[in-house]
């Protein structure tokens, strides 16, 4: 059965108008090559401390299934007892029931969580500083991956009548839920490989690399396996779950995974597989784009004929990564829904070409001395789509042509650039109590469509607050209506009375889901995920995210935005304080969450913005409020890949480059991805060479904004090779969020937007001044 499979799925597509050009005719036939029982349970104590430690605690919690903590634990022991039909009789029901509901591994006898391969010099934290929560049905996948052979056996007689009949329903109908079925409810079936490879060609004709990586590496054999991440030095040991005797070829497997490591542009796992395709099967067959040969081959061939092309197009396209870039990306904050920057355009900076006023609604501020810093951060961070730079605030969107400054589909001398509202912004009433913190607005655009959230950027009101400052989502039509609103809700629209749910942050979009965070203050805080419809607004479904702690002030409102990051199809979310968790993105089920503990007896909740997860490469980067430590997780089950103490508390993501992660604070930061070791970094002491703003990429520099000058800084060394000055001829200027196009960099300012040329300022070579410099390794 399973030749006959794989021979059925050898020719794939991707089909759709996504990929356009003369290169199309190359990607095209090379892509065608292929719930009871639940409830609140807090923190567990703290294992013993060594003299010395710092007091840590955890102030995060996830909704864990009680009932199905205790089923695991008597399977577990009939599986001891070599019981395996009463075993099966106990997880069968359970994966019906209560799949999606999550279980602390720490609580779970079978989940072997492990730090002892850490390497000598890995830059960790002096003990375990995380907790790590996984869905019932990935925890039950990965522990029939480590059943023998006796218990498959077993297992199959038990399961394979029904899994049989599913997959004969998939390959009549053609229905994918059917085989979908079969890896969530019947995975060590003797169809469960079949079913994940059919899963796994549909994830890849729909560009979804990760997933389909992910799901081809699950069948792969163990040592084979291990030899495709043999750069990382994974924390714990329980990841992505393993079909253990998969009889699909190997080498067709391992072939499919370097495909989705060259179309994800991911070079460092590209050379890893194809070093292993060549050396353990280099005359292994397969067929790509209409051609059979050996594996090797076809893949090199595939490569060097992209090189050419890319080395064909004029140097602002300039790589085989930009020329297999998705153009039909969402722009957003970070650049796009992972969060983790793209290629910019090669800049030389000039001279300011034209500007125009930000209008900001003000706010009383808490101790407004304290955050004078803070609050003078610019608020608003801009995006350019289609020629347009559009900047969002709290009571409008603004639109201007980036080359000429004129606003965005209106003429004459007194035109205004607002798009929505038409006529402007109308004055908000402001919070009758005083709030901490800073405002951040931020947009989407996909699919010719705004999103944003309008209204005071409050994330949690004051519980004696009693004004009602719930804010509202937007979407306009920038397509054929030029900026006209398409729809509009608050939460009224949406939630039943009493639920008080508020929007926390900004929509992100992916395909036709629109996702929004979630947060309501009560007797703890909550946070939650929402998906709607894009096209009509309506709500899909709410997914509960957990419960915090919080020193939040009875008479303040805690200022903020909350973002989620799009990855591999599912959402990740950073809450505060201390939770990261990842949802499905099409159903809206919890897959896994990680809590980390927070120094002090009490969060400081310090007023930054939250900073979303960072995506790239099957990775997420996570910097909680509050915490001591930067983490990197496995997308798939959130096993810890990585974890440093933060240098310095960052604030700003830059985005991921040729494997670094780019981070600020006071300072520009590089840390290894696969690793977390410091690469180099660029050190600032004195508050005018301060990061002020988002910084950006720029072929193979990085736009580093402070508050007195704008750094070009060479990505490879940290080295700044440029330096320029924002004041020039008198005016007042200074450093902000940016956006970059070919020909315009734009900075948006506390109160003004500026946009800026190139090749006509005075630009001189960068100076090493005092509290400036750099540092290669830890």
């Amino acid at each position: 059965m399973r030749r006959e499979v794989a021979g059925s799925v050898n020719e794939m597509s991707i089909g759709g108008d996504r990929l356009r050009g003369r290169w199309t005719l190359l990607l095209i036939p090379v892509l065608a090559m292929f719930l009871a029982g639940s409830r609140v349970v807090m923190a567990q104590p703290d294992p013993p401390r060594m003299p010395g430690w710092p007091p840590f605690r955890e102030v995060w919690s996830f909704d864990v299934s009680t009932n199905a903590i205790r089923q695991l634990d008597v399977a577990h022991e009939h599986v001891l007892a070599n019981q395996w039909r009463e075993a099966i009789q106990i997880l069968d029901p359970l994966l019906d029931l209560s799949p999606g509901e999550l279980v602390p591994l720490h609580q779970i006898p079978f989940a072997e969580l492990s730090a002892e391969n850490l390497p000598v010099d890995s830059p960790v934290p002096p003990r375990k500083t995380w907790r790590r929560y996984l869905n019932v049905e990935l925890t039950i996948r990965s522990w029939l991956s480590q059943w023998p052979e006796a218990g498959r056996k077993i297992y199959r007689q038990e399961l394979d009548p029904r899994a049989v009949r599913w997959w004969q329903e998939y390959r009549t109908t053609g229905d994918f839920a059917a085989a979908e079925r079969i890896v969530r409810r019947a995975w060590l079936s003797s169809v469960g490989d079949d079913a994940t490879n059919i899963l796994a060609h549909r994830a890849f004709e729909q560009r979804d690399y990760i997933t389909a990586r992910s799901l081809w590496q699950s069948l792969l054999p163990a040592a084979l396996a291990q030899a495709l991440i043999a750069n990382e030095t994974p924390l714990e040991r329980v990841g992505l779950p393993r079909y253990p005797d998969s009889d699909l070829p190997p080498a067709d497997l391992i072939a499919r995974i370097v495909l989705c490591d060259f179309y994800s542009a991911n070079e460092d796992q590209l050379r890893i597989g194809r070093s292993l395709l060549e050396r353990e099967f280099p005359l292994a067959r397969g067929q790509l784009g209409g051609r059979e040969g050996l594996w090797i081959q076809l893949i090199d061939d595939l490569r060097a004929g992209l090189s050419r092309m890319a080395e064909s197009e004029d140097s602002s396209t300039g790589s085989t990564r930009r020329l297999l870039a998705d153009v039909t990306l969402p722009v957003t904050w970070g650049s796009h829904p992972a969060r983790a920057g793209r290629d910019g355009p090669v800049f030389d900076l000039g001279a300011e070409v034209w500007s125009a006023p930000i209008p900001q609604e003000g706010l009383p501020l808490f101790k407004a001395q304290e955050q004078r810093l803070l609050a003078d951060i610019p608020p608003s961070y801009p995006v350019i789509w289609n020629g347009l730079v559009l900047v969002p605030t709290a009571t409008q969107i603004l639109a201007w042509d980036v080359q000429s400054g004129r606003p965005a589909w209106k003429s004459g001398d007194d035109a205004q650039p607002a798009i929505y509202p038409p006529t402007g912004g109308e004055t908000l009433v402001p919070p009758i109590l005083s709030s901490r913190g800073r405002p951040a607005y931020s947009l989407t655009i996909a699919d010719d469509r705004l999103y944003a959230r309008l209204g005071w950027p409050v994330a949690l009101q004051a519980a004696n607050e009693t004004r009602d400052l719930e804010g509202q989502l937007i979407c306009l039509d920038l397509g054929r209506d030029q900026g006209k609103l398409h729809w509009r809700v608050t939460p009224a629209d949406l939630f039943d009375d009493g639920e008080s749910w508020d929007f926390a942050g900004t929509p992100v979009v992916w395909e036709d889901a629109v996702y929004v965070v979630v947060a309501r203050s009560r007797a703890l805080v909550d946070w939650g995920l929402i998906c709607l419809d894009a096209e009509t607004g309506n709500l899909r479904w709410l997914a509960p995210l957990g419960h915090g702690r919080t020193s939040q002030l009875p008479n303040v409102n805690q200022l903020g935005m909350s973002l989620a990051t799009l990855h591999g199809g599912n959402v990740f979310v950073t809450t505060e304080p201390g939770g990261v968790a990842c949802v499905e993105g099409k159903t809206g089920r919890l897959l896994w969450g990680v809590t980390v503990e927070i120094p002090g007896d009490e969060p400081s909740r310090a007023p930054y913005l939250v900073m979303p997860c960072v995506a790239d490469q099957g990775s997420i980067f996570v910097a909680p409020a509050d915490a001591n430590d930067l983490y990197a997780f496995e997308a798939s089950t959130g096993a810890v890949r990585w974890v440093r103490p933060q240098p310095e508390p960052l604030s700003q993501w830059v985005g991921v480059a040729d494997g670094q992660l780019i981070l600020g604070g006071k300072s520009l930061w590089s840390f290894d991805t696969s690793t977390g070791r410091t690469r180099w970094r660029f050190l600032q002491t004195e508050p005018e060479w301060s990061g002020y703003g988002h910084g950006v990429f720029s072929g193979d520099s990085i736009l580093w904004p402070t508050r007195e000058a704008l750094f070009e800084i060479e990505l490879a060394t940290g080295q700044p090779t440029r330096i320029h000055e924002w004041r020039l001829g008198g005016e007042d200027r200074r450093g902000g969020h940016l956006a970059i196009e070919r020909g315009r960099l734009v900075v948006s300012q506390s109160d003004r937007l500026c946009v800026y040329g190139e090749e006509s300022g005075i630009v001189g070579q960068a100076t090493v001044k005092q509290g400036i410099g750099r540092l290669s390794e830890d």
